[in-house]
């Protein structure tokens, strides 16, 4: 079923940290626990199924 409420989300440029791309399903909290993000004093953003805005490159 399809959120029929859903927000746009704006993501500016990384400045500093890092990013973790194509996790496997499922696999995002354990990597959050395994890294122990939660005991960080920073934003930690787990981002699902977000579109980049430019066209598909494997179309």
């Amino acid at each position: 079923m399809k959120n029929t409420n859903e927000e746009t989300l704006s993501i500016g440029a990384l400045k500093e940290g890092f990013v973790l791309d194509h996790i496997k399903a499922g696999k995002a909290m354990t990597i959050y626990d395994d890294l122990k993000l939660g005991k960080l004093d920073c934003t930690v953003a787990i981002i699902k199924n977000a579109s980049s805005g430019l066209p598909d490159r494997l179309s």
